[in-house]
């Protein structure tokens, strides 16, 4: 066993006041832009603390391997070339893009297309572990130890938000396999905001904790089409399992991390207030990538793009966050609200002029959003 002293391959990212949308909103609107980061998302934390801690453990012989096609690649790689270990990709073949081989290529990993899904890509991480006694395996986002790293984004917030605005009254996130939201929930622990809500957003097509959470609670709940449920022995949980289909491919997780849902479920069991899951289509993720492009003149992909959607479409902020009429517990009646700014790699001009094109070619079509199991039809895109 080494104990090797090494640093923190992440960054502290900046939390800024929107101005646009606190005016929009009548409310103080804060934005964590984890996007900026070099690896291009959150992921930078939680892989990246993972990949410290063995390399404490192993030294820097140690091989980081991963199977992905997204953010938790790239994290993996930059924090690689931070730590100075080598890192192998196995990316799904469907997935495998120049764009992004490029990259890891530039932070010095090497990407592998292998297979037609990610259980192929990740067999063929697993092999290349067996044979290889000094790697080590990095799951995209089913590690306690990614959990923790995803939590230190709270504790930047904690130390970045005004006093009189601290804690928020809500934190609002996108939710793939539940590494961002868990780390929230943890975040929020150790800093005892017990009362801040945590809005937990999905898009129709990667939308597993929505019908987990959904499903647990409700033994009769009858999830869409295309998912289906298993309930778990080890932890009594109805899990929700589908195969992909949204096109924020960054949420593109098959089930929720147990360990994320387990802590969705006991928050919602002491109040069902304290975590609101939401299911939007992926028109209202393209609305928020557009609306933010305008606002903020930045780019984030379609998984940031979901979570902004509860602010940029009125009618599901304000079922989500309707009016407060007699504040309780000590909150003011402004609100405080933080949105997490996930990720923007995944994302170009060209994504963007392709999100209004199609917007405009359906415009004037009802479209299906749902909030803790009640359906709200938005029939005119806030554009």
């Amino acid at each position: 066993m080494q104990n090797v002293d090494v640093p923190n391959p992440w960054q502290k990212t900046p939390l800024i006041y929107s101005d646009a949308l606190s005016a929009r909103l009548d409310a103080d609107v804060y934005l964590k832009l984890e996007h900026i980061h070099p690896g291009y998302s959150f992921k930078q934390r939680s892989v990246g603390l993972l990949a410290r801690e063995e390399v404490k453990k192993h030294g820097h012989t140690m091989h980081l391997v991963i199977a992905s096609g997204g953010n938790a690649a790239l994290a993996a790689a930059h924090a690689a070339q931070q730590l100075g270990v080598p890192c192998t990709v196995f990316i799904p073949i469907p997935s495998y893009k120049a764009s992004i081989a490029e990259v890891l290529e530039r932070f010095g990993a090497k990407a592998n297309g292998v297979g037609e899904t990610y259980a192929e890509a990740q067999a063929q991480a697993e092999e290349y572990v067996a044979n290889h006694p000094n790697a080590v395996l990095v799951h995209p986002y089913d590690d306690p130890l990614l959990w923790q790293g995803a939590s230190t984004l709270l504790d930047e917030i904690a130390e970045q938000l005004p006093e009189h605005r601290n804690p928020p009254n809500a934190i609002v996130c996108c939710v793939g396999g539940g590494s961002l939201i868990n780390g929230i929930m943890i975040g929020c622990e150790r800093q005892k905001w017990n009362d801040t809500r945590i809005v937990a957003v999905e898009t129709v097509g990667s939308d597993t904790l929505y019908h987990t959470t959904l499903a647990s609670e409700d033994p009769s709940y009858k999830p869409r089409e295309g998912v289906s449920l298993v309930k778990e022995k080890e932890t009594g949980i109805t899990k929700a399992h589908c195969v992909p289909t949204s096109r924020a491919t960054s949420l593109g997780a098959s089930y929720t991390a147990s360990g994320a849902a387990r802590r969705v479920l006991e928050k919602r069991a002491i109040d069902k207030n304290l975590v609101t899951v939401v299911d939007v289509p992926d028109e209202l993720a393209m609305a928020g990538c557009l609306r933010l492009a305008d606002d903020h003149k930045t780019l984030v992909e379609l998984a940031a793009g979901s979570t902004l959607s509860v602010a940029y479409e009125p009618s599901l902020f304000n079922k989500v966050f309707p009016p407060i009429a007699n504040p309780t517990k000590g909150w003011p009646s402004r609100r405080t609200l933080v949105f997490i700014v996930c990720g923007g790699f995944k994302i170009s001009v060209k994504d963007l002029a392709s999100y209004q094109e199609h917007l405009a070619s359906c415009a004037g079509t009802p479209l299906d959003v749902w909030v803790d199991g009640e359906n709200l039809k938005v029939e005119t895109l806030a554009l």
